[in-house]
């Protein structure tokens, strides 16, 4: 049993699945100005979990022929998961994740189709051009949308949903040289977007709210601390070094969600939020996480 769930849990990139409660406990503080109905929550973070696992599995069912020549160790390529038991699976997740999704009315479920449709989109393109950047961004995007919608707030806070969105097509962009190592540019374009869509951020909230100081220097401390990183990296880029930076970006997810519920003024909630990078982190030195 215990092979059997290391398995899965590589299949799954389990240290990722606190990057999507992390969204869909942001986006429910948020949206219900802390008035939480712990049921829906739950039910939100397993319609997410469920969208999100499944694409992962999909990922890994049209890639099988790629990862016996590049990865053979992956749990399907090696035969630990058979592959009509990963199709299985996958369709499965996407099924009830979807119905779960009807529990919030027409609104949401749409979104979570929305969503499914990236998810798949994203899993068919050729994924070394820069739409697979951008889709895999709509992905998340959509994650926080489809909370969003399920609290109908969607127009009030979508500028939180489109800055993870683009948070996550720039750490897209940057893993596409993780095994090649060879294009050093991608790491300051990623960063460009990052710097460009705080800055957007930081404009739209002090038009729809007051921005406190410490909003200001959050934002200045996280785009700092990446810099440095992209810096440290270029003097010993190799894929192995980039490999780690790109798991720091994917896990950065949690913090990004804190923040922006600092943003929206739940300190308490954001240092709940942040926690999770602890259990997450743990599960990344044993799981492979891009």
């Amino acid at each position: 049993m215990s092979s059997s769930f290391s398995q899965l849990a590589r299949l799954i990139r389990l240290p990722n699945t606190f990057t999507v409660v992390s969204n869909v406990l942001a986006a429910s503080m948020i949206a219900s100005q802390m008035y939480l109905n712990l049921l829906d929550v739950l039910l939100l973070i397993s319609i997410s979990m469920c969208l999100y696992h499944g694409g992962m599995i999909l990922n890994d069912c049209l890639d099988v022929e790629e990862d016996k020549q590049s990865r053979p160790s992956r749990p399907i390529p090696s035969g630990a998961i058979p592959l009509h038991q990963a199709w299985v699976a996958s369709i499965a997740l996407f099924v009830l994740g979807l119905s779960m999704a009807w529990h919030f009315g027409l609104h949401t479920f749409a979104v979570s189709c929305a969503l499914l449709v990236s998810i798949v989109t994203y899993n068919v393109l050729s994924r070394e051009k820069l739409i697979g950047c951008v889709v895999m961004g709509l992905c998340r995007s959509l994650n926080w949308l489809m909370v969003l919608a399920a609290f109908d707030v969607m127009a009030e806070y979508a500028h939180f949903a489109l800055f993870v969105g683009l948070y996550v097509v720039a750490l897209t962009l940057f893993s596409r040289d993780e095994t090649q190592a060879n294009r050093k540019g991608l790491a300051y374009v990623a960063m460009a977007i990052l710097v460009c869509s705080a800055i957007g951020l930081l404009l739209v909230l002090q038009i729809t709210q007051a921005v406190s100081l410490l909003t200001y220097v959050v934002v200045a401390a996280g785009l700092a601390l990446l810099s440095y990183k992209i810096i440290k990296l270029q003097q010993d880029y190799t894929p192995a070094n980039i490999q780690a930076m790109v798991m720091t970006l994917v896990l950065g997810l949690i913090p990004i969600d804190a923040a922006l519920t600092l943003m929206a003024g739940y300190p308490l909630a954001a240092l709940l939020i942040v926690a999770l990078i602890v259990p997450s982190k743990i599960l990344a030195k044993r799981f492979y996480v891009t």
